[in-house]
């Protein structure tokens, strides 16, 4: 039986499974993506998105550039700099440091490319010298990929390495090649919705009792709408419509949270028959 009960910080009434709370924000959203009437300012409607599928067709090559080199390395390229910027800059905010990549990524990288990228999450080096307050010495800055306008969890990357002065030391890059394929859906709206509800509360009850059995607690928080990579039993990777859920957890013996994230299909007539798993 699932219990009520209010969050005075979120703002939110939220569900608790055990030591799992799942946020009313989720629910509200799953309700959004079932009516697009309704959807909530922060939901962007898109058209067809789950007609299709993307399959990999490889990995994408880069050149070197005037004032770069590209170098390959196993599965990645890195870029850097020929000629640094000898002036130097502060690492500066979050908000800057994201402005600040997407200017080198736009410097560096095809156009096509650039304008796919989405700056994802900001990081800082530090070094700590006796007592005095530990100093900041490098940023790293993750890029991910987005396609038609939705966020892609695959093997697509870019990572940002930023030196003491503020200048861009590296940039690696690995960028998946992909085909669009149209994919009919084999079942109607309404039982799509279904099975997805189903899956989630499957999702939250294995959450729940796996927390139970290792001491832990956390939440899920949000949810959004991506393109996750599935490989079946035959080694296949596709893109497939999903949505990913977003929390946090802990143990018992500390306070520090720990990312997690779970993605579940829109549309499970979508993925092959032979059972699919989320490729890491």
């Amino acid at each position: 039986m699932k219990k009520i009960y209010f969050l005075v910080l979120g703002a939110l009434f939220s569900y608790t499974h055990a030591q799992l709370i799942v946020s009313e924000k989720i629910y509200q959203q799953m309700d959004a993506r079932e009516n697009p009437r309704v959807l909530l300012k922060s939901q962007k409607a898109t058209v067809d998105r789950d007609s299709y599928i993307y399959t990999i067709a490889g990995t994408r090559d880069f050149k070197s550039g005037k004032n770069f080199q590209a170098k390959k390395l196993d599965d990645f390229h890195r870029f850097t700099i020929s000629k640094k910027n000898k002036k130097k800059r502060p690492l500066a905010s979050e908000t800057e440091m994201r402005t600040r990549a997407m200017e080198d990524i736009k410097a560096i990288l095809p156009k096509d490319v650039a304008d796919s990228c989405a700056i994802t999450s900001v990081g800082y080096e530090y070094e700590q010298r006796d007592s005095n307050k530990p100093r900041v010495v490098g940023s790293m800055i993750m890029a991910h990929r987005k396609l038609d306008g939705i966020p892609v969890r695959g093997s697509s990357y870019v990572l940002m390495s930023y030196d003491s002065t503020g200048n861009l030391s590296y940039m690696d890059i690995q960028w998946d090649k992909y085909n669009k394929v149209l994919a009919k859906s084999t079942v109607g709206e309404t039982k799509r919705n279904k099975i997805h509800r189903e899956e989630f509360n499957e999702l939250v009850e294995t959450i729940s009792h796996d927390f139970k059995e290792n001491e832990l607690r956390g939440s899920l928080d949000n949810s959004t709408q991506t393109l996750t990579a599935l490989e079946n039993d035959n080694g296949e990777v596709m893109l497939v419509p999903s949505v990913t859920f977003i929390g946090q957890y802990s143990t018992k013996d500390s306070d520090e949270s720990i990312p997690m994230t779970f993605d579940i299909p829109t549309d499970a007539s979508l993925v092959p028959a032979n059972k699919a798993i989320v490729s890491r």
